[in-house]
């Protein structure tokens, strides 16, 4: 027939769940797309078409973790005391008088 292949349902369904990675649709809203009932079975049919780079992942978390240049000096980090003495507490002393 007219040179092209006949294609089941399932087979246009992965097509399009193919296509909806391929422009980045996250997991959750592709599950969502394909009317899955839970994105464990998206996951669990789709998961290996993700990409595996986490390169820009780990460039946004260095990003966000690096101090800014407005931020001027290092802060040092703050005392687990709220008082700022020492962690330990000292016995009051009695006056024997």
């Amino acid at each position: 027939m007219l040179g092209i292949p006949s294609l089941k349902f399932h087979e246009l369904r992965h097509t399009f769940a193919s296509l909806m990675v391929s422009f980045d649709v996250q997991m959750f809203e592709l599950s969502r797309l394909m009317g899955h009932s839970s994105v464990t079975v998206t996951d669990s049919v789709y998961a290996h078409m993700y990409k595996k780079d986490y390169s820009e992942l780990r460039r946004r978390i260095t990003k966000a973790t690096q101090p800014t240049a407005d931020s001027g000096a290092k802060s040092e980090p703050k005392s687990a005391n709220p008082r700022g003495d020492s962690a330990r507490r000292r016995k009051p002393t009695r006056d024997v008088g």
